[in-house]
């Protein structure tokens, strides 16, 4: 006689604003002993989606039995009726061992106990999307390049703040090197140097987990602009959800107007051809997105927008927009880090916002 049961599994989580979505999951049935075998120990797998639940349910002709008993066996198991066990967690440890669970059953003739191994499944890996970024960059000095136009997708990114990102290699090493802030790429650019460049990146998530190696492209060209050019500034989000922005007063450039802006991290930003943008969606606290300009000589630069909820933690309300180097040190120390790495270190940071934005610095503030 064959043993037969049948599991389904309830997806869980939806990740961060460079975040993706994780859907329905379908766990593959577990093994099927034969009755004879199915004593303690046979060793039924059972594998609970991150952060969701999965049911399980008897061979057609079969039920639970002493549901009472399932239960006490371990906090895992959040449910149980003759027709059905659901077993969930709404906490991942990524150093909690398999659960073994005892499970009487009987057919009305034939009664067994079957072990029920129930383990956690880790969340999706974190990655980066392999990118070319579309906007050229200034050659020597400091660019900010946004956390939110990287495409990160992190789904165990909530506990620390955010992902940690790695800069493992810069090629050509001679085109500089590269801090890692709570919210941005800062490459010091050599002046020396132009044409492209490729930065090695690699995530990590809250549980531990590292992505591969992704390569981001770089185009670092001579510019002539004599302003600092699109700026990276803080504003409050506006309280009614929607939040108007006009980008060209972030901008120290002469007769410059706005080429594009990139996705926001978290909610919906559209820009206007005459560089108002509206940022809606956004259901954290914080929410980040860049904007582009080409000024009079046709130079280009990028800027960005972190936009703060208001009563966040995280900084004191604002009356208006600000440039990172307007808000206090203690503030700006505990979210944005000041350190820049010596020539040829592998840098990491991360930061201490969710998803993974903060308070940003101004280029060369």
């Amino acid at each position: 006689m064959v043993l037969h049961h049948r599991v389904r599994a309830l997806g869980a989580v939806a990740s961060l604003a460079l975040v993706a979505m994780l859907g329905i999951a379908a766990a593959p049935a577990a093994a099927q002993p034969r009755a004879d075998e199915a004593a303690v120990g046979a060793g039924n797998q059972v594998s609970i989606p991150y952060l969701g639940e999965i049911q399980v349910t008897p061979a057609e002709g079969w039920r639970f039995d002493d549901c009472a008993a399932v239960l006490a066996a371990t906090p895992l198991a959040t449910g149980c009726t003759p027709e059905q066990l659901v077993f969930s967690a709404a906490e991942y440890d990524s150093d909690a061992a398999p659960v073994r669970v005892p499970v009487a059953q009987s057919n009305g003739t034939v009664s067994l106990v079957v072990d029920y191994v129930v383990a956690l499944e880790p969340p999706e890996a974190p990655a980066f999307a392999e990118a070319v970024y579309g906007y050229p960059l200034p050659a020597g000095g400091r660019v900010l390049i946004p956390l939110s136009d990287l495409g990160a997708v992190c789904t165990a990114c909530d506990e620390s703040g955010g992902p940690r990102v790695r800069v493992d290699s810069v090629s050509p090493a001679s085109a500089g090197t590269v801090e890692v802030t709570a919210t941005h790429l800062v490459l010091a650019a050599a002046p020396s140097y132009t044409g492209n460049v490729e930065l090695a990146l690699r995530i990590g998530d809250d549980v531990g987990q590292w992505s591969a190696t992704t390569v981001l492209q770089l185009r670092l060209v001579e510019s002539s602009a004599e302003g600092a050019g699109a700026l990276h500034v803080l504003v409050q989000m506006d309280p009614g959800g929607v939040t108007q922005l006009d980008l060209t007063a972030f901008v120290d450039a002469d007769e410059a107007r706005v080429i594009g802006c990139g996705a926001a991290a978290e909610g919906t930003v559209s820009c206007a051809p005459g560089g108002t943008a509206t940022v809606s969606g956004s259901t954290r606290d914080v929410d980040q997105f860049s904007f582009h300009i080409v000024d009079a000589a046709g130079d280009q630069s990028t800027g960005s927008v972190t936009l703060i909820r208001p009563g966040s933690e995280v900084v004191p309300d604002l009356d208006g927009p600000v440039l990172a180097g307007a808000i206090g040190e203690d503030e700006l120390a505990a979210i944005v880090p000041a350190t820049i790495p010596v020539d040829g270190a592998v840098e990491e940071g991360t930061g201490v916002l969710t998803p993974i934005l903060g308070v940003l610095d101004r280029l060369g503030a």
